[in-house]
C-alpha cells in the first residue's frame, strides 16, 4: 500500500511468512558476536552496526535470504506503481548477487527500556571514509522491518516534517488538526515492512516499556 507522507511515497507491506523472517533475524542476532550501543549516530539502542553504517553480521546477504526476497518482490510492485522501471538491491555495489558482506547495507536495532533513535536520514555521500562507499550511487530508498513490535506499547517510528513552517498559528493548528502535526506515525504492526525515500527524516521515540523492540533496517540501491 502506498501512502503519501509530506508529499513523498511511502510503501507498507506485510511479510508473507513472518515465522521465516523471525528465524532469520534471530539467527543473525545469535550469531553476531558484538551488539553494542553506537557512538557514531544520534541513538541510544543496541545495534549490529555500532559504526553507524553497513552490515556487521556474520553471514551478510545469506542471512536474510527470505526477507530480501520479500523486500525485492514488493519494492518492484512499489516502483511499478510509481512508473519506475528499475530494480533495487541492498548491496552498495548495485549487484544483487554480490556476496561481499561489506556491500550489504543492513543492520539490526534492538530497543530495551529507555532506548531511542533521534531524527536522522540515510544520506550517504562521497565524504564517507569507507572505500566501498566511494564511487557508488546514492541509495534511493530505505526500509525498516518490524520483526518484534507491540504497536500498543513499543516506541513509535515517526517521520519528521522537514519544512520550515510558515504560520504563527502552527501550534494551534497541530492541536486541532492532526494533518498539521510536525511528525507522522505510520500505521504499522509486527511483521510489516515500510519502504521510504532515503532522504525522509525519521526517528524512534523513547521505549517506555521493557523490550526488546527489534527491527531490521537498511538501504536500497538501484541495481546495475
Amino acid at each position: 500500500m502506498i501512502q503519501y507522507v509530506y508529499g513523498y511515497p511511502v510503501y507498507t507491506f506485510s511479510i508473507e511468512d513472518p515465522s521465516k523472517a523471525i528465524i532469520e533475524v534471530q539467527k543473525c542476532i545469535d550469531g553476531t558476536k558484538e551488539i553494542n550501543r553506537s557512538d557514531e549516530w544520534n541513538a541510544d539502542c543496541l545495534t549490529t552496526s555500532a559504526d553507524g553504517r553497513g552490515c556487521n553480521t556474520k553471514k551478510g546477504n545469506d542471512e536474510f535470504k527470505y526477507i530480501f526476497q520479500e523486500i525485492y518482490k514488493h519494492s518492484k510492485i512499489f516502483l511499478n506503481e510509481l512508473n519506475m522501471d528499475i530494480n533495487l538491491t541492498v548491496n552498495i555495489c548495485g549487484n544483487s548477487t554480490c556476496t561481499d558482506n561489506k556491500c550489504n547495507d543492513t543492520w539490526i536495532n534492538i530497543y530495551e527500556k529507555g532506548h531511542y533513535q533521534g531524527p536522522h536520514w540515510h544520506v550517504i555521500g562521497d565524504e564517507d571514509e569507507e572505500p566501498e562507499y566511494k564511487g557508488h550511487p546514492q541509495n534511493m530508498f530505505s526500509f525498516t522491518y518490524f520483526m518484534k513490535y507491540d504497536e500498543e506499547k513499543d516506541a513509535k517510528f515517526k517521520f519528521i516534517d522537514r519544512s520550515s513552517g510558515s504560520s504563527p498559528f502552527e501550534e494551534e493548528w497541530e492541536k486541532d488538526e492532526p494533518c498539521f502535526t510536525r511528525s507522522f506515525v505510520p500505521d504499522v504492526k509486527q511483521g510489516d515492512v515500510i519502504i521510504f525515500p532515503f532522504f525522509m527524516i525519521h526517528e524512534v521515540s523513547k521505549q517506555e516499556c521493557d523490550g526488546p523492540r527489534i527491527t531490521l533496517a537498511g538501504n536500497l540501491y538501484k541495481e546495475i
